[in-house]
């Protein structure tokens, strides 16, 4: 299994490398589809069973849910206050096979 690094390259651009090959295995904007203008990438996490979901958090206070396999979000998360996502936590219960997203803001917690 090897490892991927993803890095904020250009705002609102994210790009992921591959350690074993020492370069770029592709860059995409994000934040786009959710068609807001001057955004920026402000939080990023994969989650931890798997690492084939990533949750996107933007400066326009919006979250998008990526499955890597696909260029387009699964679903795309509003936090309403128009804050910027400050942080993203994949959180898994005993009670559900999939895991939770956490996402917090100035204002709010959000489940």
């Amino acid at each position: 299994m090897g490892w991927l690094l993803v890095v904020a390259r250009m705002v609102p651009y994210i790009e992921g490398f591959d350690m074993r090959m020492r370069s770029s295995v592709g860059g995409r904007d994000v934040v786009a589809p959710t068609r807001d203008i001057y955004q920026e990438v402000t939080a990023l996490e994969f989650d931890g069973d798997g690492g084939f979901l990533m949750a996107v958090g933007s400066s326009s206070g919006k979250v998008l849910i990526y499955d890597l396999c696909s260029s387009y979000p699964i679903r795309i998360k509003d936090h309403m206050y128009g804050s910027p996502i400050l942080d993203i936590k994949w959180h898994q219960t005993l009670n559900s096979e999939r895991p939770k997203l956490i996402t917090t803001d100035n204002h709010i917690v959000r489940i």
